[in-house]
């Protein structure tokens, strides 16, 4: 059984969605798992935990403020411990190679910014949600799901996750820390 911290931050409701996905999976399988709001500043003892896992939305080219401002902060602990990343954005569904390089760009820049480098990463794509949207959020977000092909509806919500795609990364994460556990080297550092 491993500890496992998940922390994130949600726009929408989206992220925290996966992030709990993650932990029911993990929790499934027999494992210790604490879920926690970047955005409510609790301190954090990592010697508790074998690895953790960290997730944020895409929002204006960028990923939110305190989640940026957490992961700065603990980015040593987290170099020292298995962990990972995902994130979500709805661009996840634009296939063209341009829009690819760009998500990919973002995602490194914060890890260039925050000095942090997970081994795992993924991009999930995520909901839209026209019922939480302002004027101006619904205008881009239509923008976008045109863009990856999507006609849609501003009176209704969408969910565009691949919910089988967020269990293998959870069930791939959990067997990392399980073969580290297997060979004693759940407190080492990498």
């Amino acid at each position: 059984m491993a500890r496992v911290l998940i922390v994130y931050q949600s726009k929408h409701g989206q992220t925290e969605k996966i992030a709990k996905c993650i932990r029911d999976r993990m929790t499934e399988q027999g494992h210790a798992v604490e879920l926690m709001n970047a955005s409510h500043k609790l301190p954090v003892a990592f010697s508790n935990y074998d690895g953790v896992i960290v997730g944020a939305p895409v929002y204006m080219r960028s990923y939110p403020n305190d989640i940026y401002k957490w992961v700065l902060f603990h980015s040593d602990n987290l170099n020292k411990k298995p962990s990972a990343f995902f994130s979500v954005c709805m661009a996840v569904m634009q296939k063209d190679e341009r829009t690819q390089k760009d998500l990919v760009m973002i995602a490194e820049n914060f890890f260039h910014k925050t000095g942090w480098y997970p081994k795992r990463r993924k991009a999930f794509a995520g909901a839209v949600m026209f019922s939480r949207y302002n004027w101006f959020v619904k205008v881009i977000m239509k923008w976008i799901a045109s863009r990856a092909g999507e006609k849609l509806d501003a009176h209704r919500d969408y969910e565009f996750t691949k919910w089988a795609d967020v269990v293998r990364f959870s069930d791939d994460f959990a067997r990392g820390l399980s073969a580290r556990k297997d060979l004693g080297q759940d407190h080492v550092t990498r």
